[in-house]
């Protein structure tokens, strides 16, 4: 796996400074609830750091990438060109960075999330909706939630997710609707 400083690096020149920034703060709070979670710190840490590795890349690389990689076309819609950078990322976190496979996967669900989620994926997940520089009301929220539990924390931001893309006349995305539906059934909610 490469190097922290090596990572820092790379995301610093691929990456506006708000981005890095962002960056930063996610990997900082996913070491945080690693360690409050019990599960690898190192990995949730580099893994946060580097989830939004292609969130930056013009729309014809974001293209050229898709098409090299055989990726599904339907990533070039436009309702997912705010979502393509976590399949991307995660090929990226395998090839170039040489992450472990479930640290690529965190990467990859970062994003819309999916039923049942690793420890790692939820805590990768969540760190990025909730990380300090976060301070609108519903992540704020989140975070004291997730301090409490992981599952009530995604549950409650993909609920105000949910909510927010209803109201913009637009569908839920299937896969975070069956994320959300397995969570409440888990949770008995």
């Amino acid at each position: 796996m490469i190097k922290e400083e090596k990572l820092k690096k790379i995301l610093k020149e691929r990456l506006s400074l708000e981005r890095y920034q962002h960056s930063l703060n996610t990997a900082k709070m996913a070491k945080e609830l690693a360690k409050l979670y019990e599960c690898d710190s190192n990995k949730a840490y580099m893994a946060a750091l580097a989830h939004d590795n292609a969130k930056d890349m013009k729309e014809e690389e974001v293209k050229d990438f898709v098409l090299k990689h055989h990726l599904p076309h339907h990533l070039l819609d436009k309702e997912y060109r705010k979502l393509v950078h976590a399949d991307i990322g995660a090929i990226i976190a395998k090839e170039e960075f040489e992450f472990s496979d479930d640290m690529v996967d965190a990467i990859k669900y970062h994003t819309l999330a999916k039923k049942d989620m690793s420890l790692l994926e939820k805590i990768v997940y969540i760190a990025d909706k909730i990380e300090i520089g976060r301070t609108y009301d519903v992540a704020v929220q989140a975070r004291k939630l997730a301090f409490l539990s992981l599952d009530k924390a995604i549950i409650y931001s993909l609920e105000q997710t949910r909510k927010r893309v209803l109201e913009q006349g637009k569908e839920f995305n299937l896969q975070s609707l069956e994320a959300l539906d397995y969570l409440k059934k888990e949770n008995n909610i």
